[in-house]
């Protein structure tokens, strides 16, 4: 199992906890533990997004640690267990998923998701379940109209917004392909972003918090986009944190602080901004 390391919600006023686990990885006992952790830390109010990402490792070939059928096996057991209120089955199918689980047509993604979507409601028909683009590629069109569309398994769609390589120019190209594909989709379905950040460590602070301010300039502009997580709060396990190893306050936390500030004094309707946990 994984989890994002955690900072005080009172801190940020932030209304998710998003989490990611490794099914590949997970035992009971470690379930329980993050059910515990999250039981103290969950409010009326506090929704919880529960992402299956995959296992990690050096060295690695695609598809060798994926397993689907113990995919499934597992969301039964981890819908009663946490009760999210969003879970996605696969993280990012067509970035981390391919890394993980190789090359994959659309129609894989779609059988898995729907397999998925019949198992998670079984055991709690009020999750709802969700699916995030990443690549911005063809192979992401396809699967985004099709969760998009009246009558599919998927309830909640989205996107993850990061820089490339080549720094944060690479949004603008994302940020256009998630504009086109909204307006010729038309969908009536909840969208997020699921992910906003960026690489300070690799990029410098100063990187991450313009690639994060971007997100929230194209997020918050946007009327179908109802909400925006951070990722993440802080560097536990990875380095693309809010807050450092050595305990300060990146840059683009005060960045987030601010736009949390006005969009409290904006309309109700503008979109959420929340803080990955």
């Amino acid at each position: 199992m994984n989890s994002n390391g955690l900072i005080s919600t009172s801190s940020f006023g932030v209304s998710v906890v998003s989490v990611t686990i490794i099914p590949e990885k997970m035992d009971r006992q470690a379930l329980d533990s993050l059910a515990h952790t999250l039981d103290l830390l969950r409010r009326d109010s506090t929704e919880l997004v529960v992402t299956m990402g995959y296992p990690r490792a050096l060295f690695s070939f695609s598809g060798r640690t994926f397993n689907d059928t113990r995919r499934l096996e597992t969301i039964e057991r981890v819908v009663r267990r946490l009760h999210p209120d969003i879970l996605l089955p696969a993280e990012d199918p067509y970035d981390s998923g391919t890394r993980a689980a190789g090359q994959r047509a659309p129609q894989y993604w779609e059988s898995f998701l729907t397999r998925a979507s019949a198992i998670a409601k079984r055991a709690d028909r009020h999750v709802k379940i969700g699916v995030s683009a990443s690549a911005y590629d063809r192979r992401d069109s396809t699967l985004y109209a099709w969760a998009a569309a009246r009558g599919s398994p998927v309830d909640v769609v989205g996107f993850t917004l990061f820089p490339s390589r080549t720094g944060v120019r690479t949004l603008d190209a994302a940020t256009h392909a998630a504009d086109r594909w909204m307006r010729e989709a038309n969908s009536p379905k909840e969208h997020l972003v699921f992910a906003a950040g960026g690489f300070p460590e690799a990029h410098g602070e100063a990187s991450q918090e313009r690639a994060l301010w971007s997100a929230l300039a194209w997020a918050t502009s946007r009327p179908q986009i109802k909400g925006l997580i951070v990722s993440e709060a802080g560097d536990y396990g990875t380095i693309t944190g809010l807050r450092a190893p050595d305990g300060h306050l990146r840059r683009a936390t005060f960045s987030v602080m601010t736009a949390m500030r006005g969009l409290r004094e904006a309309q109700p309707v503008a979109p959420t901004l929340r803080v990955q946990q």
